[in-house]
């Protein structure tokens, strides 16, 4: 997947510097540090890591959370890494667990 992403991208700016194409505009430095961003997590799978307080307090409580979903309602979670909702892998869902019910996520 990566060779073929880098492959598009060479294309892409290829096409961004082709002065045959006068009509097309260069994207601001902003955008195109986005695009090299998102470019990175896509050919590496790896997404750098983001530090904020309510993600840590998500860290910090989330086994407690978990423990007392399970108490109350009666079933057990088990963890789950993403799924994604087909080959291309460009939607996906990031869920807590999977209820032992089979009712829920």
């Amino acid at each position: 997947m990566a060779q073929i992403t880098a492959r598009r991208y060479h294309r892409f700016r290829n096409s961004l510097c082709d002065s045959k194409t006068p009509l097309r505009k260069k994207w601001p430095d902003m955008k195109m540090s986005y695009f090299h961003t998102l470019l990175a997590k896509v050919c590496t799978g790896v997404a750098p890591e983001v530090n904020a307080k309510v993600l840590a307090w998500g860290k910090q409580y989330d086994n407690d959370a978990k423990a007392l979903f399970e108490f109350t309602s009666g079933v057990n979670v088990t963890e789950s890494p993403i799924i994604y909702r087909d080959e291309s892998m460009r939607t996906a869902c990031s869920l807590d667990g999977l209820c032992s019910d089979g009712n829920g996520l």
